[in-house]
């Protein structure tokens, strides 16, 4: 979703307060979490700043308003306001994605419920056809090789 240019200044704004924040805090050494794109969570050795960015050996580009632990503490550099909103949309989205894996869950349930279904009609079928086979092989046994008794019982 795009931001326009309001939000825009508003995210830039907080994201500047955010930097203030952590430069009283946050010291070369510390050990940092650090939220990046996609929801993947890093963790780095802070070395130093570059402008407005923090910076590890491997890293030049991590934003304050990213952090999420110091030295293995939850910490954030967020406004208290926007931290309150987003713990809320997280909540939101943990919901729901709690609610779709439940969905999911269900679906596989049903599904693994029609494949036993369908697995015990297969296997009723085969016995049916193993009887069949049974019976017919029975039956070839008795025509290949009739019994030597069949001609005592004829009085002629």
């Amino acid at each position: 979703m795009a931001m326009n240019e309001q939000e825009l200044a508003e995210r830039r704004a907080e994201s500047k307060r955010a930097v203030e924040r952590a430069r009283a805090v946050l010291k070369v050494g510390d050990r940092l979490a650090v939220s990046r794109c996609g929801g993947r969570v890093i963790n780095v050795k802070m070395t130093g700043w570059d402008g407005d960015w923090i910076c590890s050996a491997k890293h030049n580009d991590l934003a304050a308003i990213c952090v999420e632990k110091l030295n293995g503490q939850p910490v954030s550099f967020r406004d208290p306001a926007k931290e309150e909103e987003r713990s809320q949309s997280d909540l939101r989205w943990f919901q729901h994605r709690a609610a779709t894996l439940d969905r999911k869950v269900q679906d596989l349930e049903q599904s693994n419920t029609r494949l036993r279904m369908a697995y015990e009609d297969e296997r009723a079928r085969a016995d049916a056809i193993m009887q069949v086979v049974e019976g017919l092989h029975r039956l070839a046994r008795m025509c290949v090789a009739p019994s030597p008794d069949l001609y005592d019982d004829v009085p002629f």
